[in-house]
């Protein structure tokens, strides 16, 4: 992990205080969580095999700590619990204290699912995309787009589609309903 300063032009690695960390890896996602001053890192290619992995670096502690699903610990939970599947060349874009992921690819498909982490009480839920319409038009499954928010909105373009490695140039605009 390392840092760069825009004063002095350099760059300094960080050392974390504990050797937990996630495994090395292409193709993920990492956001600024602003409110918590940590970097979310969700996913990606690790070894050619897709991940669901999801860790957290916090700044101030320097440490890394790795959010687990309750499924995976055997804990029973109340809750039906959500956990986005193993995935890479998703899109991720980050609002305070939410972390929004979109697509990805699963090495067979590409993936059309939109998800929001909270990071106040470390759970994910599956969105619904809803254009209000009868004839439901939505992004297409995609990877390697990108995925910006603006204000109350997040814009979604490009990307590509896993069955014949073509390029798209639809753009579009998902609106946050509060």
């Amino acid at each position: 992990l390392w840092c760069y300063s825009f004063q002095n032009g350099k760059w300094t690695e960080i050392t974390p205080k504990n050797n937990n960390k996630p495994s090395a890896r292409t193709q993920h996602t990492a956001v600024l969580d602003e409110i918590n001053k940590e970097m979310i890192v969700f996913g990606g290619l690790g070894q050619g095999v897709p991940l669901s992995d999801l860790w957290v670096f916090n700044f101030s502690a320097l440490e890394w700590k790795q959010i687990i699903s309750p499924s995976s610990t055997g804990k029973k939970t109340t809750r039906k619990e959500v956990w986005p599947a193993a995935r890479y060349g998703h899109a991720a874009v980050s609002q305070p204290g939410v972390m929004y992921v979109y697509g990805g690819c699963d090495k067979k498909n590409n993936l059309a699912e939109f998800y929001a982490y909270t990071t106040s009480n470390s759970q994910w839920q599956k969105l619904v995309i809803n254009n209000g319409k009868t004839k439901q038009e939505v992004p297409k499954a995609t990877y390697f787009h990108n995925f910006v928010p603006i204000n109350d909105a997040f814009i979604l373009y490009g990307g590509v589609s896993f069955i014949d490695q073509t390029a798209g140039g639809e753009l579009w605009v998902l609106k946050r309903i509060k």
